[in-house]
């Protein structure tokens, strides 16, 4: 397994304007940040977004070079923003990481992974019930357990059988720097600097929380044309 990070953002059909009101959310967190949106030629952060089954798919080139601060960060704007759900991926070369964000909120880390902080080891088992809202058609919570317990002792077929519980598309499997190789339709690629900086309030860098809002310029993002089915 290859190192990355990406987004999977669980948005319905029913969703009005999802398309519009990513752009506009994901450009007010980066202006709440101090970035504004460019041209290509002078990004310093890219993010880009594509529809994907049952919802988006997020990737960030900062969350890509395994920056988990960023990723959880835009996580929960958007969840928030959009009341919604998301799964945030990061594939490590031995394992993976599995975070679950709910309205704002980080509700559970399922990792493969155990963590040594302060001469103690932590563990992120997953607890089963809090990713029951996310789970797939006909799926129980004892089958979600019991994969996350067989991912642990075998991460590359396990993630496997954890992307069909959650629902999840195979682009989770891809990461920023793979886009093109993810095969998605329609990428929106969204392009920011930091010419204009703003001064942040202490507690704003301490939670990396962006705290005004923007609208999204003309120059800020590129959108693919869809590529037909090839037969």
């Amino acid at each position: 397994m290859h190192e990355y990070a990406s987004l999977q953002l669980f948005l319905d059909d029913q969703f009005e304007a999802a398309q519009e009101r990513i752009i506009y959310t994901i450009t007010s967190y980066m202006d709440g940040l101090g970035y504004t949106p460019c041209r290509l030629e002078s990004a310093e952060r890219t993010i880009a977004f594509a529809r994907v089954k049952g919802g988006y798919a997020v990737f960030d080139d900062c969350a890509d070079r395994q920056d988990s601060r960023a990723l959880t960060s835009l996580a929960r704007w958007l969840t928030l923003k959009l009341g919604t759900s998301a799964v945030g991926i990061i594939g490590c070369r031995n394992g993976f990481i599995l975070k679950l964000y709910r309205e704002g909120v980080l509700l559970d880390t399922f990792s493969t992974f155990s963590t040594k902080t302060f001469g103690k080891i932590l563990k992120f088992p997953g607890r089963a019930i809090r990713w029951r809202t996310v789970l797939g058609k006909n799926v129980e919570i004892r089958d979600l357990a019991a994969a996350f317990q067989k991912a642990r002792e075998d991460p590359d077929n396990g993630f496997e059988e954890l992307k069909v519980l959650l629902s999840l598309d195979d682009s989770a499997g891809y990461g920023f720097a793979s886009i093109k190789d993810a095969g998605l339709q329609g990428v929106v690629w969204m392009y920011f600097n930091a010419a204009n900086h703003v001064r942040q309030r202490w507690y704003e860098r301490v939670f990396h929380a962006p705290s005004r809002c923007g609208g999204a310029a003309p120059t800020a993002f590129a959108h693919e044309k869809e590529c037909k089915n090839s037969e």
